[in-house]
């Protein structure tokens, strides 16, 4: 039996005082695959899915939840550097202190050479 582990990597952000994003990075050679989610608490505001053949989500509506809101038009993009990606993050979020304007502001850093696939108890060749 083969086992095939590909490791993961997460990287948080605290944006406010109340609202930070998980930034997550899943293996895949052909198609690397970021999720990144906008957090208040232990709650979800807006999750984003990117790839290097979809890079770029944006926020089609204001969200809110308990002291945050994140407004249309807020952007999370890819940045594709070769051996490396950053995500990006564009956009107005409310709390408690007021508004906080971002623009491209590093949310995640990603090093794709860290990630290579292993396959565990694979059969030798004959």
């Amino acid at each position: 039996m083969t086992i095939n582990f590909v490791p993961s990597k997460s990287d948080r952000t605290h944006l406010t005082i109340n609202c930070y994003t998980i930034a997550s990075y899943n293996f895949n050679k052909d198609n690397p695959t970021f999720y990144v989610t906008f957090n208040f608490s232990t709650n979800i505001l807006w999750t984003a899915v990117l790839t290097p053949i979809s890079p770029t989500a944006t926020l089609p509506r204001t969200v809110y939840l308990g002291p945050v809101t994140i407004y249309a038009g807020a952007r999370v993009d890819l940045q594709n550097l070769g051996n490396s990606f950053n995500i990006l993050f564009s956009g107005t979020i409310g709390d408690v202190n007021g508004n906080t304007a971002f623009y491209s502001s590093n949310i995640g850093s990603f090093q794709q050479g860290a990630f290579e696939e292993v396959a565990y108890n694979q059969a030798e060749p004959a």
